[in-house]
């Protein structure tokens, strides 16, 4: 956790050794389907809107000072910073599902209009979480398709101990939920009637995490007229609901708040210049407006 009692984070915080960024992710398309994860940062920030443009089919790396995110501390040497307090309201009801995230890198545009195997390149690699042997990958739409859409692939990729060649399980898409910033494989039942639900892409079993991806291959058991999407590297950073909202601005107040410190004894850690994105998934379509405003409390050490 880093602190070794509440006097000496009680201390840190008198010093001025923590920050508070307030923002607000709003819907801004017509319609979002419910129990899809969504990736906030394509919709409307927090900060600068964040689409993942970089080099096609290549590993982009990304930080905070690069892509924005949520602020937090600006890296800088010798310091340790951990998340304090995370809070989030709505001005609509709703039950919705938060996974916080640090995007440590991305692989874009890669097109899934047809059924081949595209190789990525690694010429630049990861520079941060290095020895993490957690990083996930996350497939999100970064354009509208078709909602009758449907494609399966797989993604061969390095391990978390370096082992290349190993392969995920088969990625089905989201049966209509196809709209930008949707995560490509998240609705609880995909276009094959069976069970998906996932906000990262399963991996082989008794793997925990990758280092890079070496190619995605699509294969024949969907309709290959899909569109581009981004895989990204993440460090998963948290995890917590809201469990009730109201349709007046003037109920902000009432929100739900997770002291890390004081509920769980343990503060999520902060990679220096880690790139913050909130990806959500909630229990009933949303309309454009509808809107959540959150509050994140990091302190440093």
């Amino acid at each position: 956790m880093g602190f070794a009692s509440i006097n000496e984070l009680i201390q840190a915080e008198n010093n001025g050794q923590t920050e508070y960024s307030a923002f607000i992710l709003r819907c801004i398309l017509a319609s979002y389907s419910s129990g899809v994860f969504y990736d906030s940062s394509i919709l409307s920030g927090p900060g600068p809107v964040f689409s993942y443009s970089g080099k096609q089919c290549a590993f982009n790396s990304a930080t905070m000072t690069q892509f924005g995110g949520i602020p937090h501390a600006l890296p800088k040497f010798g310091i340790n910073e951990y998340i304090r307090k995370f809070g989030i309201a709505a001005n609509f009801i709703c039950n919705a599902y938060i996974q916080m995230v640090d995007v440590v890198g991305f692989y874009s545009g890669i097109s899934l209009n047809a059924q081949a195997t595209i190789n990525m390149d690694n010429t630049d690699g990861l520079t941060r979480c290095l020895s993490d042997k957690n990083l996930q990958i996350i497939a999100i739409l970064q354009s509208d398709v078709d909602v009758n859409a449907n494609v399966c692939f797989t993604i061969n990729y390095t391990n978390q101990d370096g082992v290349s060649g190993c392969q995920s399980s088969l990625v089905k898409s989201n049966v209509g939920s196809t709209k930008r910033g949707q995560v490509f494989n998240s609705a609880a039942t995909n276009f094959a009637g069976s069970a998906g639900g996932n906000l990262f892409i399963p991996l082989q079993a008794g793997d925990s995490g990758v280092k890079s991806i070496q190619s995605l291959t699509i294969t024949p058991d969907g309709v290959t007229t899909y569109g581009n999407i981004t895989l990204a590297i993440v460090k998963p950073v948290l995890t917590t609901i809201i469990t009730h909202g109201s349709s007046n601005m003037s109920s902000y107040m009432v929100y739900t708040e997770v002291d890390f410190f004081k509920d769980h004894n343990v503060m999520p850690y902060i990679e220096p210049d880690a790139l913050l994105i909130p990806f959500i998934n909630q229990s009933i379509a949303t309309t454009a407006g509808n809107t959540f405003m959150c509050e994140l409390q990091t302190v440093w050490e």
